[in-house]
């Protein structure tokens, strides 16, 4: 009686096990958006920075500590100044080795290329499903096919990018930088970026300063890309400066989404879209024929603006 008691235990208990989902922790939303894509319904993802909030400025909470120590999975950039933290929590762990492992371009060391770049968010989403898959072995088969979901995705995000640069028509489009976030996501469009005020968070100097205002006067990008979170911080103070001083306009943009049920493919056309319709304000002259080019770039800019609010509105 007792050894059917214990395997009626034993076998009610795997049961329990396998319906459970498992709790994965992200530093910040995007790594937890990237979680998501492949975990599906069998993860719980978390993330320590709240959405909307600056992760370069965030103190984390003791609250934060408790969720990470009781969590089967704990993802970050690795870079985290606010890692020492959770140093010694004794979880399983995904960092910045795990990803350089993982063949990720990560180009200078900057790690907005996770998932500003779609090539290294599809590489960093193998490693999370990869290890999912060693902390919940019945689930492989299910996240290597939400894999090969995304994987498909990415795909449709590169052919859904060719045909609006197609359709834009841009001829040698330029931007600059105020800072290194926005670096992946241009050079994924072939977009060439004319400067970066700050580099590696240090902060610039004089000469830094008139360097990029000297580059902004020689090549006249359209416009200095500032990332929203930094608007008061001397990054956002120092491009509108240079602003004013050259007339390249500033574009602010968010680097992660501000909808938490955002999909990855939804936010990156989203940010790619409201990033490239700022580079037809600027109108080419008529050839003469009728007005045709001014029509045809009417449309397109309208066409880009569609695509933005298309994006805002099926998130509302």
């Amino acid at each position: 009686m007792l050894l059917v008691l214990t395997a009626l235990m034993a076998s009610t208990a795997k049961v329990s096990l396998a319906g459970a989902r498992l709790k994965v922790v992200a530093t910040i939303w995007p790594l937890a958006m990237i979680v998501r894509e492949v975990g599906g319904e069998k993860v719980e993802v978390y993330s320590i920075v709240p959405v909307g909030l600056d992760p370069h400025t965030y103190s984390p909470k003791p609250g934060d500590v408790l969720l990470v120590r009781s969590c089967d999975l704990f993802v970050t950039i690795g870079k985290e100044e606010f890692l020492g933290m959770f140093e010694k929590l004794n979880v399983a762990r995904i960092g910045w080795e795990d990803w350089v492992e993982a063949g990720l371009k990560l180009k200078d060391g900057n790690p907005h290329y996770i998932w500003l770049y779609p090539d290294d968010a599809l590489k960093a989403a193998s490693k999370i499903a990869e290890t999912l898959s060693e902390i919940d072995p019945g689930g492989r088969d299910y996240y290597h096919e939400r894999l090969k979901m995304f994987s498909e995705n990415i795909s449709r995000i590169k052919t859904w990018v060719r045909t609006v640069l197609t359709g834009l028509n841009l001829v040698d489009p330029k931007v600059a930088l105020a800072g290194s976030h926005f670096e992946p996501l241009f050079d994924f469009l072939n977009i060439t970026v004319v400067s970066v005020l700050v580099k590696g968070g240090k902060a610039p100097g004089p000469r830094d300063i008139s360097d990029f205002q000297r580059a902004l006067l020689e090549t006249r990008p359209a416009y200095i890309i500032v990332l929203a979170t930094e608007r008061e911080s001397d990054e956002g103070r120092l491009a509108l400066e240079v602003s004013r001083a050259t007339g390249v306009p500033v574009l602010y943009l968010y680097a992660f989404p501000l909808d938490p049920s955002e999909s990855y493919v939804e936010f990156y056309k989203s940010l790619t879209s409201m990033a490239l319709a700022g580079l037809q304000m600027d109108i080419p002259k008529s050839t003469g024929e009728g007005g045709l080019d001014i029509w045809l770039y009417t449309t397109i800019i309208l066409f880009a603006l569609f695509l933005v609010f298309e994006g805002w509105f099926r998130r509302v």
